[in-house]
């Protein structure tokens, strides 16, 4: 059996959901397709049972949060100054 997923995530403008995008683009490569529509970040993945799509998807919104965490420092920084 061949499960498949999709998560789209809708940041504040395009430039942030681009700077992500980035983030996790090399991780992905094999396991998640991911695409960018405007602030619009897009992944899909395919596994061989849900258990491993829940695996993958569960490692790309890790990295994804992660990547957030670290953009919204980034962002504080530059707005401090």
């Amino acid at each position: 059996m061949r499960v498949a997923g999709r998560v789209e995530l809708t940041y504040r403008d395009d430039l942030t959901a681009e700077r992500l995008l980035a983030s996790v683009s090399v991780d992905n490569e094999g396991y998640v397709r991911t695409w960018r529509q405007g602030p619009t970040l897009i992944a899909e993945a395919e596994a061989e049972s849900p258990g491993a799509l829940r695996h993958t998807l569960e490692d790309l919104l890790a990295c994804l949060s992660a990547a957030e965490d670290a953009d919204s420092v980034a962002d504080e920084d530059t707005t401090a100054e």
